[in-house]
């Protein structure tokens, strides 16, 4: 059986599902990860993850009993991740910094959402689980009457770009990182917007 869940709030999730959406979202960011802390092992980052996602908003598909995929949201008053000194507290100032640079950006305006993270299950890629919460998601937010769902994607992600182009998106700004970002597998990010006022 498949279904999408919100949810909102810490105390909603279960520590097994914490723990299973910090391990997705390291899986699929795992490069962006390594080059805030190359030394750092795959179960220091999962837990160091499952303790500074907030887990106050988001999406998360499951399948079979099991988290599939996950969409991280943040809002003007609830962020994706932990506030800047939980950060520096789990990975000192300079990765504190730079993970920030990678991960954090924030909303402008109440009637925004941003999609920070959408990951899927390395199994389960290319069935479909982005598209399915990347729709669940755009009617989530006009029920709840956003104007809009931001979100950034990088230039060696094409397939992710394309099926973003696909449910409406436009590219609203293109940003060159090459300097600070080829070691985190990407020269370049887009940042694209949905209006959901149409």
């Amino acid at each position: 059986m498949e279904t999408i869940i919100e949810f909102e709030g810490k105390q909603f999730l279960e520590d097994k599902e914490k723990s299973d959406i910090s391990e997705i979202v390291f899986d699929s960011f795992e490069q962006k990860f390594i080059a805030v802390s190359p030394k750092m092992s795959r179960e220091k980052w999962a837990g160091i993850l499952k303790e500074i996602l907030t887990y106050n908003l988001g999406l998360y598909y499951k399948k079979d009993n099991k988290i599939q995929g996950v969409a991280l949201l943040t809002l003007k008053k609830a962020s994706t991740f932990s506030s800047f000194p939980k950060i520096i507290k789990h990975l000192g100032l300079l990765k504190g910094i730079l993970f920030c640079l990678f991960f954090v950006n924030p909303v402008k305006s109440v009637k925004e959402i941003k999609l920070d993270l959408i990951a899927v299950q390395s199994l389960s890629r290319g069935s479909g689980i982005g598209g399915h919460l990347l729709n669940y998601l755009i009617e989530f937010a006009k029920k709840k009457e956003y104007e809009s769902i931001i979100l950034e994607v990088v230039d060696t992600n094409p397939k992710a770009k394309n099926l973003y182009l696909r449910l409406g998106f436009k590219t609203i700004k293109s940003i060159n990182t090459q300097l600070f970002t080829t070691k985190a597998g990407f020269k370049a990010y887009d940042i694209m917007k949905l209006d959901l006022r149409k």
